[in-house]
């Protein structure tokens, strides 16, 4: 939530861990930061890597003298990840959540943006923040499920849930909402109790892609999907309401570039409000 850009590299065959998960940092010293740094090539045909010079891509020129590309591997545990996707925040920035979608779960880190006192060593690695202690959130084939006995209290279940986990938002409470690959629904999670609180279900389409907030006061849960045969309505946008006080956060704008990007809008027609948690067809 601070302007940097992180980009997750996957087997594009979606099968070996040979990906990885890269941040375009910027760093606010008085020193500008070496950007001829070594980074890893991407394989799909080997978990081989090579060192190589970083090199310009197109519009790398608009980029400010403090902004550099650099792989978050050493952050990773030795986990490889295989398909990188759903990445977020807490609203306090202390928490990081993140899916490699294979696993089948999400994880997070312990985040620490650094204050200017800390470049004067060397724990920040040539980065303007820390992440560290990765460690299994919820686990997907072994989900807790909030339930409401005879009396309304809390009681909890545990479940396998259908679907892959893919892309994820964090709201203002700092709840995650989190898109399920061939699962057809966004679940609510409890950042406290790791315990499933809702789910939005997309109405006859399988292949929910990710998630983010909009709309007035950002209280619309909008969701994307892929297209897939035999289900006419997939790879539509789709949008929730009601969800029970939920709002999201400000979109963030990446600091890097030497230029302003133009205003942008966001509207949605009136007609898409539905009157439950089933989300409707944008």
């Amino acid at each position: 939530r601070s302007g940097r850009l992180f980009l997750g590299p996957m087997d594009i065959d979606c099968n070996d861990p040979i990906g990885d998960l890269y941040v375009l940092d910027v760093i606010d010293t008085n020193e500008p930061i070496d950007s001829n740094h070594s980074v890893k090539k991407q394989s799909t045909k080997s978990t081989s890597t090579q060192s190589q010079k970083a090199l310009p891509a197109p519009g790398m020129d608009t980029l400010r003298p403090n902004v550099s590309l650099r792989s978050l591997s050493h952050t990773l545990k030795g986990q490889q990840p295989t398909i990188s996707n759903g990445l977020d925040w807490s609203p306090c920035n202390t928490k990081m959540y993140y899916v490699d979608s294979p696993t089948r779960r999400i994880d997070v880190f312990n985040f620490r943006i650094f204050e200017q006192s800390d470049f004067s060593g060397k724990e920040h690695k040539g980065l303007s923040f820390g992440m560290r202690n990765r460690s299994p959130f919820i686990d997907l084939n072994n989900a807790r499920i909030v339930n409401k006995n005879a009396n309304g209290a809390s009681a909890f279940n545990t479940e396998s849930i259908k679907g892959t986990p893919d892309g994820l938002t964090v709201d203002a409470h700092g709840n995650i909402w989190l898109a399920l690959w061939e699962g057809g629904r966004v679940l609510g999670i409890n950042p406290n109790t790791q315990a499933i609180f809702a789910e939005v279900l997309i109405p006859n389409v399988s292949c929910v892609t990710s998630v983010c907030f909009g709309g007035p006061a950002l209280s619309w849960l909008v969701i994307t999907t892929a297209m897939k045969d035999g289900e006419p309505d997939s790879g539509q946008v789709f949008v929730a309401e009601y969800l029970g006080g939920a709002l999201g956060l400000p979109a963030t704008e990446f600091k890097g570039t030497a230029f302003t990007p133009p205003a942008m809008s966001f509207a949605m027609p009136k007609s898409a409000a539905p009157t439950t948690i089933m989300a409707a067809k944008l």
